[in-house]
């Protein structure tokens, strides 16, 4: 969408915040899951302001944190078929 939209004037930031605190979780039943036990959730306020200022900046995409962009940066290096394992694993409940 960003480059669709390059030289229009209208700028697209995808934000990828990792687990977040927005109440979301606790609807879905995710707030047990090794995703949000493993990685400690964020504020809102926190990533929608890092989120903004990726947004001013012109950035495509931003990715809060350390540890999300560890993940995203580790992925690379993996074969489909292990992260595609690794995302369902996140979502299962921890015990």
């Amino acid at each position: 969408m960003a480059s669709e939209l390059a030289g229009s004037g209208i700028a697209v930031t995808a934000l990828c915040p990792g687990p977040t605190e927005t109440g979301l979780a606790d609807v879905t039943g995710l707030e047990k899951s090794v995703l949000f036990e493993r990685f400690r959730p964020v504020q809102a306020k926190d990533v929608a302001e890092f989120g903004y200022r990726a947004w001013e900046k012109g950035k495509v995409v931003a990715i809060y944190g350390l540890p999300n962009k560890s993940l995203v940066f580790g992925e690379r290096f993996l074969p489909r078929g292990v992260t595609s394992n690794l995302m369902k694993w996140m979502q299962k409940k921890a015990v």
